[in-house]
């Protein structure tokens, strides 16, 4: 119920001790979050070394907490998302992005949940592919 009102505590306290260990001594890690794992990012910016590459997928950046915790990160990364996805916010997109030498991909269609074709697919996976090289 705290996670539902924007406060994720209770759900960071848990991950990080199951992440923490494995995390320990990275060098490369690459994140991916979809929708409101983007609202966890803020409990474990901390462990993840300063090379870590993001994929945030439908990202709920409209919230400025959100937003604010990746901008200071400034992880690398790759944003996708649907133009028709009600929770998409297109300023807070290009900040995000801006700061942190990111790259988009956006679809047409596919709303939050980023239903997508066949072919879209294919070409997710060709950028994620290239972008995490």
């Amino acid at each position: 119920r705290r996670a539902e009102s924007g406060d994720w505590t209770e759900i960071t306290d848990a991950l990080v001790p199951q992440i923490a260990p494995a995390l320990e001594g990275a060098t490369r890690v690459t994140l991916i979050a979809k929708s409101m794992g983007t609202s966890l990012f803020g409990g474990i910016r901390s462990l993840l070394p300063t090379t870590t590459k993001v994929v945030w997928i439908t990202p709920l950046f409209g919230d400025p907490a959100v937003a604010g915790d990746v901008i200071r990160a400034r992880f690398r990364c790759l944003s996708v998302y649907a133009a028709d996805d009600a929770a998409h916010d297109p300023e807070w997109q290009a900040k995000v992005t801006a700061a942190c030498n990111g790259a988009e991909m956006a679809f047409e269609t596919g709303g939050h949940g980023l239903a997508l074709s066949d072919g879209q697919l294919a070409e997710l996976r060709s950028a994620v592919e290239s972008f995490v090289g």
